[in-house]
This record gives structure tokens, sequence and C-alpha cells, in this order.
């Protein structure tokens, strides 16, 4: 074999192989991974992250259950270099996905659902860490840890970061203010925020 044909070789076989800085991912043919952290009921059926698993997978979507921001992000970053990874948490998970940023995840983009906002900035301490974050709340949440009003606190402390799809659609009060029934978990009506996070995540 000619040297002109070595080196066609040899130029045709690095082409073909992953490069170590990114080449590996247009290869790995996995979907994006969205962590799911439910709220302080745990991963029960009711929980609007859990009742809308099967959503995020339709849409194309990997799903992981955590509840521990430690967990959360050791497998973030696990999964952060094959792949994008994202938090989306509701009620006490959106307290954790503030949590798991705290602690180093490496993830593309963060969604919080009818979170306690204040507890969020406080946990994090600096918009620096956030990653893109979408804020999902019902105008109508009657709980006292998630009042409307620091959503667009969150907003502002975070320097452009993040943003806030506003519900406001109708159902009947539940005697739980903070539970999945009522305002506070979108009384089951979930096309719409389901589809804002979905359109959110697909843009990342």
């Amino acid at each position: 074999m000619n040297r002109l044909r070595v080196l066609t070789f040899f130029l045709a076989l690095l082409a073909a192989t992953p490069s170590s800085t990114g080449g590996a991912l247009a290869f790995t043919g996995l979907k994006p991974l969205v962590i799911l952290m439910p709220g302080a009921g745990g991963p029960v059926a009711s929980d609007f992250v859990m009742r809308n698993r099967e959503q995020f997978r339709q849409a194309g979507f990997d799903t992981k259950v955590i509840t521990v921001p430690r967990a959360v992000a050791n497998a973030a970053n696990v999964h952060s270099d094959r792949r994008k990874v994202f938090l989306v948490g509701v009620d006490r998970g959106a307290s954790h996905v503030a949590a798991a940023v705290a602690l180093g995840a490496q993830v593309d983009a963060a969604v919080m659902v009818s979170g306690n906002y204040k507890e969020a900035m406080q946990t994090l301490i600096s918009p620096v860490v956030l990653p893109e974050v979408l804020i999902v709340h019902h105008r109508g949440d009657r709980c006292s840890q998630s009042p409307p009003a620091h959503a667009p606190a969150f907003v502002n402390w975070s320097r452009g970061k993040a943003s806030i799809a506003w519900m406001s659609m109708p159902g009947k009060p539940d005697r739980n203010p903070c539970g999945p029934f009522g305002a506070h978990g979108f009384y089951f009506n979930d096309a719409e925020p389901v589809s804002e996070i979905i359109r959110f995540l697909k843009t990342q």
C-alpha cells in the first residue's frame, strides 16, 4: 500500500471515529433525560410529575424519578456528557431542583412547578449557577408555601435566566391548598402546563 493510500485510510478512520469532545454524543442515540422530582407526598399517582410521566415519554424523553437532591446531581452528571439532561420538580420537588443545582448538577434546563421560590433563592444563594428555568404556576395557588407573588420575584432575581408560564384554569377548591387536587396541582387539568413544559424543554 503506497503512502497516499495509507494516508487516505487513516483520514477515513479518523472521520468515522467519534471524538472525545462531543462526537460521541451524535452516535449514542440516547434520548434527552428528564429527571422528575415529585412533591412532598412522594412519587404517588396523584402527583403532577408522576401522573404526567407518560406524556414526557411520548414527547421523546427518557425519564427517571428521583427524590433526593444529591442523587439527582449524581445522576445528572453521569448522563450529561452523553445527552441533554433536564430537571422537572413540583411543590417540594421544585425546592429539590434548586438543591440539586446548588450541589453541582450539570443540566441543560430546569422546570419548577408550584414551587417555594423564596426557599429556592435561599438555597441557590446566587443566580450564577442557574441553568435556564421555566416556572409554571397557577395564579390562584393558595398554598402558603408557594404564593404566586414569589414567582416574579424569582424571575427578577434570576438575571434573565427564568421565565413564567402562568396558569389560570378554573376548578373546585380543595381542602388542602398545598395538595395535588386544587389550583396548586392545576385541578388535574394538566394539558396546558404539560404542553408548556415540553415546549420549553424542546427549545433547549
